[in-house]
């Protein structure tokens, strides 16, 4: 599949998407979505790869488990983002089926330079309690400029 839109200066951008493992839960879940997919940006030659959790035990199906940006030549990975989900399951209620919330735990964000040179991390973490998240953590690695990591990466 693709997509093509309008540049703004009388050109268009298309970018090109791929999918793969599809999965269905045939008793009665439906479509636990694709494993992965990947998003080509023709003009930039910039690659993004998405592997998404299937597990309906767990009811995570669909959640991003691994997001990567490459460079044109996929040589350099730019951007490479990994996150963790947690479960909770109530039975508060008596005659009725339990309840499932699924949480972030957390994310970590790595960045890297074309050099292949590490530009920062940042990973923020979650805690829940049965009513949802009551404290975020964020922490930055190396001192990089966030806000110019931010520029970096939404250049492309």
């Amino acid at each position: 599949a693709s997509v093509a839109t309008s540049n703004g200066i009388g050109g268009f951008s298309e970018t090109r998407f791929s999918y793969t493992g599809m999965k269905g839960h045939l008793q009665g879940i439906g479509a636990l979505g694709y494993r992965s997919t990947r998003s080509l940006c023709v003009s930039t030659g910039l690659s993004t790869s998405k592997s998404y959790s299937q597990d309906w035990i767990r009811r995570t199906q669909g959640m991003a488990r691994k997001t990567s940006t490459k460079s044109p030549d996929a040589a350099v990975e730019l951007t490479l983002s990994e996150s963790d989900y947690e479960t909770l399951v109530f039975k508060d209620q008596p005659h009725a089926a339990p309840r499932f919330v699924v949480q972030e735990n957390g994310t970590m964000n790595r960045k890297y330079d074309l050099g292949k040179e590490w530009m920062g991390t940042v990973i923020v973490t979650n805690k829940f309690d049965e009513y949802g998240p009551f404290k975020r953590t964020v922490k930055k690695a190396n001192n990089v400029d966030i806000k110019r990591v931010h520029r970096f990466c939404m250049s492309f």
